[in-house]
């Protein structure tokens, strides 16, 4: 079958929605209402966590300094960043989530380097929903809501997170995942430093190359492992055709198949951070399921 380049794909994916207006869509949906659906697809990829510098250097060498995706077509833009989050999992002490790869997180986000960026700061209520379509390996859904600012961190319960105007939508949701928000509590924090390098075509986000150092703890137990998330932009995902959807994980295959070339040590591993968190401390700390529902 012959490929076309990625310049190509790019190309027809802004043109069908039209750089301005997929700007403008960008930003409405990203700062837009409470509720707003997308689907996200992106690879993970395991690595081991004493390569963390050494990838981010290629990341930054490859596609930052040196360019390479203009190469291909001049219209790529790739800017680095370095960002930190805070992601409170919650699930009932049946851990109903867990089991299906589901995940509902309270993540507060921080950018030093950019502290006037409206999402420094910013905390936001994440559902997100696997096996939601016939590429199960790659995509999944994620419902955002706002979270009212005058909540504090590291509330047990995640009923006080919810806005007013959001619980009956929340609840619903949550309900056809067969959970009762009022029994969702915390159950794990993860703190992640995440480098990223941010992938515009013609100034409109494309995609993203992330290098996120995840850490964890429970009690005496601790657990830290590094992934690559290569993911193409949701709200510009969510909105095209099956086609164009097509032509954009061709991409992002790209992408990954020149960090596994590079670097054999690198694992594609789709398993949610919530799991992979979880299954480390639980290979860690007797009887983690249960005692965590006590703390």
């Amino acid at each position: 079958m012959h490929c076309r380049h990625p310049g190509f794909l790019l190309a027809t994916a802004v043109i069908m929605l039209g750089t301005a207006g997929f700007t403008s869509m960008a930003v409405a949906l990203d700062d837009g209402p409470s509720g707003s659906s997308r689907i996200e697809n992106e690879y993970k990829l395991n690595m081991p966590l004493d390569k963390y510098e050494t990838v981010w250097n290629f990341l930054v060498d490859t596609y930052v300094s040196r360019k390479s995706l203009g190469e291909i077509d001049p219209d790529y833009t790739t800017a680095a960043s370095v960002e930190f989050f805070s992601d409170l999992y919650f699930d009932d002490d049946a851990h109903s989530l867990l089991a299906r790869q589901h995940g509902v997180r309270i993540r507060s986000r921080f950018i030093p380097a950019d502290p006037a960026n409206p999402k420094n700061g910013r905390r936001l209520l994440q559902i997100k929903m696997s096996n939601i379509d016939d590429k199960a390996d790659l995509n999944r859904a994620e419902i955002k809501f706002e979270v009212g600012t005058q909540v504090r961190h590291n509330i047990k319960h995640l009923v006080p997170y919810v806005q007013p105007q959001d619980l009956h939508d929340v609840a619903g949701i949550l309900n056809d995942l067969d959970v009762d928000i009022r029994e969702m509590k915390k159950k794990i924090t993860l703190g992640q430093e995440r480098r990223r390098v941010y992938i515009s075509y013609r100034n409109a986000p494309f995609a993203t190359i992330t290098l996120d150092k995840v850490d964890t703890s429970f009690l005496m137990w601790d657990c830290s492992f590094v992934e690559v998330e290569i993911e193409l932009n949701e709200i510009l995902y969510t909105a095209v055709d099956d086609d164009k959807r097509d032509e954009m994980e061709q991409v992002s295959g790209i992408i990954k198949t020149v960090l596994e070339k590079q670097y054999p040590f690198i694992k594609r591993d789709q398993t949610p951070k919530y799991n992979k968190a979880s299954q480390c401390l639980g290979d860690k700390a007797p009887f983690y399921e249960t005692l965590v529902n006590l703390f």
